[in-house]
């Protein structure tokens, strides 16, 4: 017998072909009825067998595929909560350091320095896409839903526009190289 389940299904195929010619030979006295029916549940036996031991080896598969996903989600949250508390202490870093008014510092592992920012805040999205759409201002909007392109925005109000709900905000931003 065959090892694959695609040689199984072969044999399988080419004894169904060849019905007509093992009849014959049944008929004729030339072979025995019961070996072609043994050959034939052999090989069905065999094909469930192979059957299912593809049905375990998908499942194994697909177990292993959701323990992936569940390591996945795991390591997400892990990842966020790093992220959260590196966040903070940055923070406390950059909140210690203007209290004593430093600007910049070099240490042995890093040098702190913090460099001026823009950032573009949309108080209320609503007004400012309304606004754009009735001045003709589609290219502050970003498409399909009409948003407020911060950038376009900042930009505009940057070349002394006035936009109702947008206004630009400085920031100092922490940096370790």
């Amino acid at each position: 017998m065959s090892d694959h389940l695609y040689q199984l299904v072969g044999d399988r195929k080419g004894i169904e072909l060849a019905l007509d010619d093992y009849i014959d030979a049944i008929e004729a006295g030339e072979m025995d009825e019961s070996a072609l029916w043994d050959t034939l549940d052999g090989i069905d036996g065999a094909i469930e067998d192979k059957a299912d031991s593809i049905v375990q080896v998908i499942r194994n598969k697909q177990t292993l595929a959701s323990a992936i996903d569940e390591e996945i989600k795991r390591l997400q949250a892990r990842k966020k909560s790093v992220d959260k508390a590196t966040d903070r202490i940055a923070a406390y870093l950059e909140e210690q350091l203007a209290v004593l008014g430093i600007d910049k510092l070099e240490t042995v592992h890093a040098r702190i320095s913090f460099r001026s920012s823009e950032k573009c805040v949309i108080s209320d999205p609503a007004v400012a896409v309304g606004w754009a759409l009735a001045n003709g201002r589609a290219d502050l909007l970003t498409i399909p839903e009409p948003t407020p392109s911060t950038s376009a925005i900042k930009a505009a109000l940057k070349s002394g526009e006035k936009i109702p709900g947008a206004v630009i905000i400085k920031n100092r931003n922490l940096q370790i190289k």
